[in-house]
């Protein structure tokens, strides 16, 4: 899977202090490269379009008056403002990291609740790294949350792993979409050929394709799809448990 992975003190990483050595044409290569957030193609593709360019040029604009505000009242300079932030968003990759350990843990022992709690955390923590999204998803489909981990895998996508192919399809064949779950393996058996879980599946869902309509929708129901603010109570008592997490 492509993932950015980042170290303290690394250049690369576009959230450490240490990224400003590389300079203006470094950030460019950076972003080139596809070893920056900016690399992601829905920018890209805003950045060539006139008409949405000027969208997000206002938008930056906003954000250096925003920008300028903060520093009127921190007495802060440009570039003491930038270290200050890509420090804190270092910090925040750092928290991320050690908080993927937790969920992992927690995954491996059947504990999925709190799996998919530190998964979120990390992506809200680090929204530029694909891997917490990714195992979200997973977490979500242990859950039965076939909803929430269809749409955590879309957006790992264009990573070009075949794990999120695999598990959209999943989500997909869980939810009764049989096509677009067909069409997912196939993209995941081009990246992995040969692996014995996208087989294995492949055959599962040409299974289900057999059933009658009311016998798939009553499998389907069998699968008791649910959503991530059922299993914690509340969307609000989720979001809170998430935001605890990404405080330590």
């Amino acid at each position: 899977m492509a993932e950015l992975r980042f170290k303290p003190d690394d250049p690369l990483n576009p959230c450490d202090p240490a990224s400003l050595s590389l300079g203006e044409q470094g950030v460019f290569d950076r972003i080139k490269a596809g070893q920056s957030p900016l690399s992601n193609p829905a920018i890209q593709a805003m950045l060539s379009h006139p008409a949405q360019r000027e969208n997000l040029v206002s938008a930056l604009v906003q954000t250096m008056k925003q920008d300028a505000e903060e520093r009127a009242r921190t007495g802060e300079s440009v570039m003491d403002q930038i270290k200050r932030e890509k420090a804190e968003w270092a910090a925040a990759d750092a928290r991320a990291a050690a908080l993927k350990a937790q969920g992992n843990a927690a995954f491996s022992q059947g504990d999925f609740k709190q799996a998919f709690l530190v998964y979120s955390a990390c992506a809200m923590l680090s929204p530029h790294e694909p891997v917490y999204t990714l195992n979200r998803s997973a977490a979500a489909l242990k859950l039965g949350c076939f909803e929430q981990a269809e749409q955590d895998a879309g957006l790992v996508l264009r990573f070009g792993t075949a794990k999120a192919y695999f598990r959209r399809a999943q989500a997909r064949k869980f939810l009764g979409n049989l096509g677009g779950a067909d069409e997912d393996l196939v993209e995941a058996r081009k990246l992995q050929p040969g692996d014995k879980c996208i087989e294995e599946e492949m055959n599962e869902v040409r299974r289900l394709k057999g059933l009658s309509e009311a016998e798939l929708r009553s499998w389907v129901t069998a699968q008791g799809a649910t959503r991530p603010r059922n299993i914690y109570g509340s969307t609000k008592a989720m979001e809170a448990r998430i935001e605890e997490l990404t405080k330590g």
